[in-house]
């Protein structure tokens, strides 16, 4: 057997001294960097919890996606190793709330100014179906949210005064056509949100069942280019003024 080289001999001497600095060195990093630290935590925990669900998800699996310590996420989001399930709890609390918070952004960027109540109305309704084909890990954390009877968006301060950006917008445009003559009036836009956000969520929701059950593939860029124009002829539809009787 040959022996030991006098660098194999030094890396072993110093090994755990190394990797203990190297751990020292990334930690003070991360501290220097809060925001990003916890924003990393943040994207790691939805792709865990969108695939695994609440029980499921597991922290060891989100503090290797950041290259983090299972100790940095109970600093960020509560908890302990003695209470990981309160810990994992408390972190999809946070993970639910973003979501909601991201959905709110992308509504406020929607602009229908200018346009006339048809055109508003479906423009809106085409934001609601591509935001859900474009992001399938909300409607997941949202299926997970709702099988826990939405026991964390009830607790979360940050919900209490969340009002969706989108319904204004809709309201006006209902408002806009029935002024016009265009739409029927009395028409709730929260009805509209509802029917408008059924058939997107549920194409994504149940896209894999519906595949098995009926062998339609409700992913593909022809179905998706379907169903997006009947929800606009569904929705223009149901607004339609009507003759009276």
């Amino acid at each position: 057997m040959r022996p030991p080289s006098a660098a194999a001999e030094t890396r072993a001497l110093y090994s755990p001294q190394l990797s203990r600095a190297s751990e020292m060195k990334k930690k003070r990093t991360q501290s220097r960097d809060p925001e990003r630290t916890r924003a990393g935590i943040l994207d790691a925990a939805t792709l865990e919890f969108a695939n695994r669900g609440l029980h499921g998800a597991r922290l060891d699996a989100i503090a290797a996606r950041t290259r983090t310590t299972k100790r940095m996420i109970y600093y960020y989001f509560g908890g302990s190793s003695r209470a990981r399930d309160a810990a994992k709890d408390h972190l999809f609390g946070a993970v639910i709330e973003k979501a909601y918070a991201d959905l709110r952004l992308a509504e406020e960027a929607v602009t229908v100014d200018g346009l006339a109540p048809r055109d508003a109305l479906l423009a809106i309704a085409a934001f609601l179906f591509d935001y859900y084909d474009a992001h399938p890990e909300f409607v997941r954390l949202v299926i997970t949210e709702n099988i826990h009877e939405a026991r964390h968006l009830k607790r979360s301060r940050a919900m209490r005064g969340y009002a969706s950006a989108i319904v204004p917008k809709l309201a006006a445009a209902l408002e806009a056509g029935a002024a016009s003559g265009e739409f029927r009036r009395g028409i709730d836009p929260m009805d509209v949100l509802l029917y408008a956000t059924s058939i997107g969520f549920y194409r994504v929701a149940g896209r894999y069942t519906w595949t098995a059950v009926v062998g339609a593939d409700l992913s593909t860029d022809t179905e998706r280019t379907r169903h997006s124009s009947g929800l606009g002829d569904l929705l223009l539809g149901y607004v339609a003024a009507r003759p009276a009787a």
